[in-house]
């Protein structure tokens, strides 16, 4: 099958190879000509100079772009996906967005004689990389048994919650639920470390206590080393963001939320934007507190 894959960072880059390797042909565009590079090196792919070309003459069309705007750019305008993909293709979305807006893109692809999945998926870029990421599908039934051998190649569990709007719902609660438990182990970590426990034995406690977390502890070893690189604290909010435009719309309070947000706002107003949120959140409590 030839597929159009548009967006090739941290988590496109390995889905898109996984596809690849089961023996579908990808042509691929992103926005950094060096990520195109590498896929046509790593597995093949064929070049596009724009999110339209990519998409034209494929069957099924994935984006996977950090976020609203991005996706915004990359669905309309003349040279992007709506305007481009063969009718009757599948485009399927796995960028965290508003639910409004996945809605309006749903909408917009039917308009123009398309099928569209909200596909967002959760499990991090190791995931991606094994293929053992979960997808919460927001759409129709017959469109996900369509996708589902492609799905199956990304993703280990393939969750349909409902019509358009009910995957990236439960995508934003997933993601700040999870922005919540890394904002209160930053600060459990800040405070052992302020009263002189070790944080290599804090992790190795903790991750086998009930404050462990699976996904969390894949990142020990960085958070031992202090390493800036992983999930970064510009991502927490941007999470915390959209997420407050789909809670808003529900009427239920969210206390500890909002003042995780503030939290992770103020530590990227001080340059930790780009930093890990355990490590830069570690960082601006104990400058906070000298």
């Amino acid at each position: 099958m030839r597929i159009g894959f548009i967006g090739l960072g941290r988590m496109g880059l390995p889905m898109s190879r996984n596809l690849a390797r089961a023996g579908h042909e990808l042509c691929v565009f992103d926005v950094v000509p060096d990520a195109i590079a590498r896929a046509v090196a790593d597995y093949g792919a064929i070049a596009a100079n724009s999110p339209g070309e990519a998409a034209r003459g494929a069957e099924a069309i994935f984006i996977s772009v950090p976020g609203p705007d991005e996706d915004i750019a990359v669905m309309g305008g003349p040279h992007g996906v709506f305007a481009n993909a063969s009718p009757g293709a599948l485009v399927m979305d796995t960028t965290t967005i508003t639910v409004s807006l996945t809605r309006a893109f749903n909408l917009e692809a039917r308009a123009q004689g398309l099928r569209f999945l909200e596909v967002p998926v959760s499990g991090a870029e190791r995931g991606a990389i094994d293929g053992t990421l979960t997808a919460m599908v927001g759409g129709a039934p017959i469109d996900l048994e369509w996708a589902r051998p492609l799905l199956d190649r990304l993703c280990q569990h393939i969750h349909l919650i409902g019509p358009s709007g009910a995957g990236m719902a439960l995508k934003l609660i997933n993601q700040a639920v999870y922005v919540g438990y890394q904002a209160v182990f930053a600060e459990g970590l800040a405070i052992g470390d302020a009263m002189g426990l070790d944080v290599a034995q804090m992790l190795e406690v903790l991750g086998s206590s009930a404050a462990g977390h699976p996904m969390m502890a894949q990142r020990y070893p960085a958070i031992v080393a202090h390493s800036d690189r992983g999930f970064g604290i510009d991502r927490g909010t941007l999470f915390l963001d959209l997420a407050a435009d789909a809670f808003a719309q529900a009427g239920i309070p969210t206390p500890v939320l909002n003042a995780t947000s503030a939290s992770l706002h103020a530590a990227e107003t001080a340059g930790l934007g780009g930093v890990d949120i355990i490590v830069g959140r570690n960082r601006y409590l104990r400058k906070a507190a000298s």
